[in-house]
This record gives structure tokens, sequence and C-alpha cells, in this order.
């Protein structure tokens, strides 16, 4: 819709200067005197009036137009108040965070400090037992460099070599292997010297009850024992490797460590009562037995 039009001459609308009718009069009245060439009095195109349903289109128009900028400005003005209250929030929502972590932090300190004071005065009353210990702390400085494959080699290296003497020596008795020291050598009569020497002391036979572990003769006797054990003690549970321990007054750690453990001092326990001897060769063998020296 364009703006109504009005003329500047006579004040009416819906025509301009040009086609305006008062003009038309002064030029008709004026053709003789004017030149024939002059423009003709009556508009080529006539524009008709305005309806009053168009001006009512427009200010409809022009009414809807106002209403959105309003609309727009009040949305715009509901944005900046959503996001001042959201940054407010924001900054309210951070000081109470800080807040209540400073709390937080305070009630897990005393916590703490309460738990830590419990199990001290707990400790304190149960007593102080050592942390457990590795695995390493049990091992040898010899055993530390060895593993189980190479401790499966030295056994068999061992038993090979027990075989190859065991070839060039002939057969002796049992007896003759080793001797059992006599304790009380210079008390008492000769009979009862020799039967001390032939048997066992009391005490000794009470030890060795009490033990409970067979033991062969010589070296080729512990060597087999220590296998023996090995092979018994390896197809054994925890729970029963634990019995054994807490009963041979031994510390359980891990499976293979314990084991090494129990024969250990299951061997010490049989032959510590032992002095060996060497061996008679057999006639023609150029293997001779190195036996400790009393």
């Amino acid at each position: 819709m364009g703006t109504p039009l009005k003329c500047f001459q006579c004040g009416g609308e819906g025509h301009f200067v040009r086609e305006c009718p008062s003009s038309r009069n002064t030029n008709g009245g004026n053709a003789g005197i004017g030149n024939s060439a002059s423009a003709p009095s009556t508009p080529k195109y006539w524009t008709p009036r305005r309806n009053v349903g168009d001006d009512q289109e427009e200010k409809e128009f022009l009414r809807e137009l106002v209403n959105e900028r309003r609309e727009e400005k009040a949305r715009k003005k509901e944005l900046e108040d959503q996001k001042r209250f959201d940054e407010r929030l924001r900054i309210e929502m951070a000081k109470f965070y800080e807040a209540t972590k400073a709390e937080v932090m305070a009630a897990v300190g005393r916590q703490y400090l309460t738990a830590n004071e419990e199990a001290r005065r707990e400790e304190q009353r149960r007593g102080w037992s050592p942390p457990p210990r590795r695995r390493e702390d049990f091992r040898s400085r010899d055993e530390s460099d060895m593993d189980v494959d190479d401790l499966e080699a030295e056994i068999r290296r061992l038993a090979a070599l027990r075989d190859r003497k065991r070839k060039g020596k002939e057969a002796v008795r049992p007896e003759g292997n080793f001797r059992q020291p006599s304790f009380m050598a210079n008390e008492g009569t000769d009979g009862s010297k020799r039967e001390r020497e032939k048997g066992e002391f009391s005490s000794q036979g009470g030890e060795r009850r009490k033990k409970k572990i067979p033991a062969g003769l010589g070296p080729e006797g512990l060597l087999q024992f220590v296998l023996d054990q090995k092979r018994e003690l390896s197809g054994l549970k925890q729970d029963e490797l634990k019995r054994i321990c807490s009963r041979e007054g031994l510390r359980y750690c891990t499976k293979g460590p314990s084991i090494d453990q129990i024969i250990e001092a299951r061997t010490k326990l049989a032959y510590e009562s032992f002095v060996f001897s060497p061996a008679p060769s057999a006639p023609g063998s150029p293997e001779v037995d190195q036996a400790p020296s009393e």
C-alpha cells in the first residue's frame, strides 16, 4: 500500500497537481491567448480515489508491525533479565559450593582422625604384628638366584650322580654308612657303653617318635628323603600346609617357599644327630668318598 495522494494546489486527495481540475480550467480559459503547442488539459491516465477499506488494511498492517516490534523488544528484555538471573544464580551456587566443600573436608578430616585414633588404640590393645614378608625374604642367598627349573635340574643332577656312585660301589651294610655318636662315653661300665652305642638313649627315642619322619641312610638317603618330602608336600593343599607350618613352628607365606621351609626343618630335625662316615669303595673303583673329619 502506498501513501494517500494529495494535490498541493487545491488540497484534494486522489490526484496530482498536473491532474487538478482547477489547473485544467485555468488552462482552458487561456487557450486562445496562449500558443497552440501547450499540453492538453485532460490527463491521459486518471488516478481514482482510494477506498476506505485500503486505508483500514494499511492501518491494520502498521498496527501489527508496531506490535511485533514491541513483542520483539519485550523478548529481548526478558532474555537479558534471564541472563542476569542465571549469572547471579551461578555466583551464588559457586559460593555455596565452596562453603559446602570446606564443611565436607572438615567433617572428613575429623572422621579420619577419629578412625586413626581408634585404629591406634586397637593396635595397642591387640599388640603390634610385623607385616607379612615377601616370598623373596624366605629364600636364602643361594636360592635367590635359582629358579624352579634350576632347582629341578640340580635335583636330577644329584640323582644321576648318586646312581653312578652306586654302580661303582659294592653293597655294604646299612649301618656302615654312618655311626651314631656316644654322648656319654666316659660314664658307666663297658657293658653299658656298648649298650648305649648299639642302641639309643631314652630321650633320643622319644624325640624320634615325636618326629615321625622316615629318613634314609647316608648321603643317598638324605637325597632320597628330600625328594620324597618334596613329592609328598607338593600334592598337599594350602590349608594342609598351613596346619603343618603351625604345628612345626614355621611361618606360612606361599606354597613354594613354605614347602622349602618344611623340607629344610624336617631334614635338620632328621639328620642333626648323625655324623657321616666314609663308605668303603668297591675293589678297583677309582672313586673315593670324602667324609668330614670328626
